[in-house]
């Protein structure tokens, strides 16, 4: 069986976004200005649509400023989406918060700056949303706006972990446990961190299961996590999975599930996966046009053997 292979730590960053319709509620002109001699209303903004007998007052709450927010920003009004997610986290929405931190990290409507944007990622994490203490570790583990700490990048997944993010924050604290990285080395400790992020939908924490599982010998659970990983959409575990059912140790030989997960991990994009397709159709099929498609696609996704494989194969037909 092809030797697996470790992926590298892979950090997204994406924003929120929902499509719940925004609520508002009505006032008459009697209860504004009772609000305004209370001076209970501080936390809403109030705007005025003017008719010949009445006016008429909308007030959103902090997480509504938000929702509103990234409405206008999906529809590419940046400066609206801007005004109200700065509304929303002036209030203390962790979401608004959040959004404007991925804005101005990604420059998306406004200049990239990235101090503001851990300021809005520190500010979304102390009001308790743990996407933005997830982006705020990131930061601190590649110095993004900040110097590199790991320390604080630790104590920052180890919160969101602990606390509702489930994938991302869980599999990079199993890597820095995997790793020793501020921490003493325990590997239990990160399987059981993959396992949580596995089990949460994400691809890498399977894959990393099955490698530490791989590592202790248990082969059946190496597998179950491949398999996992695969239907997640990791090209490489799709790709393992196909060679379990070539090698036939595990599983019984099935040359034609191998094929079918080959072809898996070539659409997800692994360019092993599509070489030993075109190999297969090569040797097997002797379907040259077809392999050569999935040379060319292996190569594409630099995949030595499959750029040699095309060449070769190129030559042959040219005769």
């Amino acid at each position: 069986m092809k030797q697996i292979l470790m992926i590298m730590l892979l950090l997204l960053l994406s924003g929120c976004s929902t499509k719940k319709d925004i609520k508002t509620k009505r006032v008459d002109k009697k209860t504004i200005q009772n609000n305004i001699k209370k001076s209970s209303s501080y936390n809403k903004v109030k705007t005025q649509k003017s008719t010949e007998k009445k006016s008429t007052v909308v007030s959103l709450s902090p997480l509504e400023y938000g929702l509103k927010g990234m409405k206008y920003i999906q529809n590419r009004e940046y400066v609206k989406g801007r005004e109200f997610l700065e509304k929303g986290c002036n209030l203390n929405d962790g979401i608004s918060c959040y959004n404007l931190g991925i804005m101005y990290e990604n420059a998306q409507g406004v200049t990239k700056d990235l101090p503001k944007s851990i300021k809005y990622y520190r500010k979304s994490c102390d009001n308790n949303f743990m996407k933005g203490c997830y982006n705020l570790g990131v930061s601190y583990y590649q110095g993004k706006g900040v110097p590199v700490n790991k320390a604080k990048a630790f104590k920052l997944y180890t919160k969101a972990c602990k606390n509702g993010d489930k994938t991302s924050a869980c599999y990079n604290l199993g890597g820095m446990y995997k790793r020793g990285e501020v921490t003493k080395k325990d590997t239990s400790k990160a399987l059981e961190l993959y396992q949580i992020a596995c089990d949460s939908g994400h691809a890498k924490g399977c894959f990393n299961s099955a490698i530490i599982y791989w590592e202790k010998g248990e082969l059946r659970n190496t597998f179950n996590a491949f398999n996992q990983s695969c239907h997640y959409g990791d090209g490489e575990a799709c790709f393992n999975m196909g060679s379990f059912y070539i090698d036939g140790k595990i599983v019984k030989k099935d040359i034609s599930k191998a094929i079918n997960f080959y072809h898996e991990a070539c659409s997800h994009g692994n360019g092993a996966g599509c070489n030993i397709l075109g190999v297969i159709y090569v040797n097997g099929k002797k379907d040259y046009i077809k392999a050569k498609k999935f040379f060319s696609k292996a190569c594409d996704l630099k995949d030595k053997e499959g750029c040699e494989n095309y060449k070769r194969l190129k030559e042959l037909l040219s005769k």
